[in-house]
């Protein structure tokens, strides 16, 4: 199992659309945080009384660094490319030719695409740190328990890499893959707003929707937020998704 796991992890990282994600996850974030430190340096492009609310420094970058939707939506690019090639480009009869059993082969392929994804995550969030302390200083961090949020942050994300895995494993062809991986997560998230509504606010589903557990991290503003939940759910999307992508594989032809 380990021996599948590192050759799938090499593979990734041996595409250059990882690192071209990366790149542009970390260049859309300095723009972001420019057009921050420009607004702030320069209040009378902005309303009066906004740009006390604005912040830049490196420490604020580093936890808001997954906060801008791209690198969820380069996240969706990359794994669908990299799954879909498995299908698209044969590689799956040739793999499972070299011994490898279809559930273990696809567990591997899950297991590198959580461990690329949290590597993605680290280099976004040191990149955006360095960016953040070069345009407005190393700053202080927003919460004593720094660490905890940006591994729960991470775990997060891994949530969002095992629903997208699911997907292309589901589809199989890149380019639908990659519009549902895109879209979906706002569907889904529009949705669950709906269902207040539906439930006359009694039953809360979208508070364990990954995008408000990962707003609750960014913008973190009590000493006291309950950590454990967020890697309960977390983990759950991770084990349900890796389920459901094992049984979505389970008879596919080759």
């Amino acid at each position: 199992m380990l021996k599948c796991v590192k050759y799938e992890v090499r593979k990734i990282l041996n595409n250059p659309w990882f690192y071209i994600g990366v790149l542009v996850a970390i260049v859309l974030l300095g723009i972001s945080t420019f057009t921050v430190a420009y607004a702030k340096n320069h209040p009378d492009v902005i309303p009066d009384g906004t740009v006390q609310d604005l912040t830049v420094s490196g420490f604020h970058s580093l936890q808001d660094a997954l906060n801008t939707g791209s690198f969820s939506l380069i996240l969706a690019v990359v794994i669908s490319v990299y799954v879909c090639s498995t299908f698209s480009q044969g590689l799956l009869k040739n793999e499972l030719v070299c011994g490898f059993s279809r559930q273990k082969l696809f567990l591997g392929k899950y297991v590198a695409t959580l461990i690329v994804s949290d590597i993605a995550a680290l280099v976004v969030m040191l990149g955006s740190f360095i960016i953040g302390s070069v345009l407005g200083g190393v700053g202080e961090a927003g919460t004593s328990r720094l660490v905890l949020n940006l591994v729960a942050q991470i775990v997060l994300m891994n949530g969002y890499a095992s629903i997208f895995f699911f997907v292309a494993s589901l589809v199989k062809k890149t380019l639908p893959a990659v519009l549902v991986n895109l879209f979906l997560p706002t569907v889904i998230g529009t949705i669950l707003s709906y269902s207040e509504l539906l439930f006359h606010s009694k039953v809360h589903l979208y508070r364990v929707w990954l995008d408000v557990l990962a707003a609750d991290l960014f913008h973190v503003t009590t000493e006291h937020l309950n950590y454990a939940f967020y890697f309960i759910v977390a983990i759950v999307y991770c084990v349900v998704f890796a389920a459901a992508s094992a049984v979505s594989v389970k008879k596919v032809e080759v």
